[in-house]
């Protein structure tokens, strides 16, 4: 005899209807476990009783859940939750992330993801979920922020999701290739290009115009040597605030960059505190040409350094933030530069230069010096075959993977295009 339920309808194997009116449906995994959903519905067109909410049909969780077994998936974690793998994706990196990093990841899930998308069951998070999740946070009106700032979001959203996968969750990551697709909207409401073409090398002569803008005005004057220097090292900021003259071979005409200067805060005792941390992989210990402006600046600057007796050989040695002395750059007190300060600098000086002249200089951000570099060093470099000197640049810049320093670092200027298009010019004319 067919079982039926309290409308006379067939109830398919599986199928139960519970006394309250509740159906539920049982099912057995893969590995021979059984599991139960349920619903105030039995089809799709059926109404639900008043009071109750009005979720998928029983039948409807029936087929995603076959669907997903034929598949391999494993339908019964829909209860996980993206602030789950998240948090576990922090535990399991936490001893190989440098604190810093750990920190920056932190800060953005306990801000961001914890509060909004992180409670969503990741079985129902859709790519356009993550879309307006990313867009929210991106275009806020009251905190816009920059596509930079958004990175360490969407590394742990995309990395969680694709745990998903990994676990037969869900078939493909919703998150994947989102961050690419975000547009800032202009104040009429229209939206710009993608925002990650913003992060643009200076040419040349940008460079040389805001570099001379320093140094003639006495009140920028003080941060014209680090940005000098990240400038023509194409070191990050950290690692820039962190050299000492120790880190300085004079003789051999080297910088040897060995560790990185954050200011985070301590889990201990939730206090900010400088510290000292090594690169985040091993090619970040790397050596870089002094080049001649470079040494120039620096022997100057040690002439001028109550610590011109230290005698560096570019040797390794034991230091502490609490002790200053040994490094290249301090604040006007003496002590420790903390990166934001210089930051914000950086944002004046290019307001003052553009309010002075025609001919306005793009707003950038400290990180924009490395690219510039980068391009410098594409454009000047040659060690042979493009791989060698592909090579040369990576061990450089301190990327493990030769993919970043070609796909994220190197660009062709606007002076390079021209350039060629000029060279194209001229061979096509003696073609024809």
């Amino acid at each position: 005899m067919k079982r039926k339920d309290n409308n006379g309808i067939v109830l398919r194997k599986g199928e139960t209807q519970l006394e309250s009116g509740r159906y539920r449906y049982r099912y057995t995994d893969n590995i021979g476990k059984q599991h139960d959903v349920y619903s105030w519905r039995l089809r799709p067109g059926d109404k639900a009783p008043d009071g109750t909410c009005c979720e998928e049909s029983l039948r409807e969780k029936e087929a995603a859940i076959n669907e997903g077994l034929t598949e391999g998936l494993e339908p019964w974690k829909t209860s996980t939750t993206l602030n789950e793998l998240v948090e576990d994706h922090l535990a399991k990196n936490k001893d190989g992330w440098a604190h810093s990093t750990y920190n920056t990841y932190m800060a953005s899930y306990n801000k961001y993801i914890k509060p909004q998308l992180g409670r969503k069951k990741v079985t129902k998070i859709t790519t356009e979920n993550v879309y307006e999740f990313y867009n929210l946070i991106y275009n806020n009106d009251k905190e816009p922020k920059e596509l930079t700032t958004m990175k360490p979001i969407n590394l742990l959203v995309t990395s969680a999701m694709q745990t998903a996968v990994e676990q037969g969750m869900i078939r493909s990551n919703p998150a994947q290739g989102v961050i690419g697709k975000l547009k800032r909207k202009k104040t009429d409401g229209s939206k710009t290009e993608n925002e990650d073409e913003a992060v643009r090398a200076l040419e040349d002569d940008q460079l040389r115009k805001l570099l001379d803008f320093m140094k003639k005005y006495y009140s920028y004057l003080y941060y014209y040597p680090l940005f000098y220097l990240m400038a023509w090292t194409g070191c990050r900021i950290g690692e820039v605030l962190a050299l000492t003259w120790y880190d300085i071979d004079f003789r051999k005409e080297i910088l040897y960059i060995r560790r990185s200067l954050s200011y985070q805060k301590h889990e201990e005792d939730g206090q900010r505190k400088f510290s000292l941390e090594p690169p985040k992989t091993e090619a970040g210990c790397r050596e870089i040409p002094m080049l001649a402006g470079v040494k120039d600046l620096l022997l100057e600057m040690k002439r001028q350094s109550p610590n011109s007796k230290i005698i560096s050989f570019g040797r390794e040695c034991s230091l502490s933030v609490d002790d200053p002395t040994p490094f290249v750059l301090h604040n006007r007190d003496e002590k420790l530069i903390h990166y934001n300060c210089p930051e914000r600098k950086l944002h004046a000086i290019i307001d003052d230069y553009n309010a002075r002249h025609e001919e306005p200089l793009p707003q950038i951000t400290s990180h924009v010096f490395r690219h510039t570099f980068t391009c410098w060093l594409c454009e000047n470099a040659d060690k042979g075959t493009p791989m060698e000197t592909l090579k040369y640049i990576q061990s450089i810049l301190g990327h493990s993977d030769a993919d970043v320093t070609l796909n994220v670092y190197m660009e062709c200027r606007r002076k390079k295009r021209s350039e060629n298009h000029e060279m194209l010019r001229k061979i096509a004319a003696d073609y024809y």
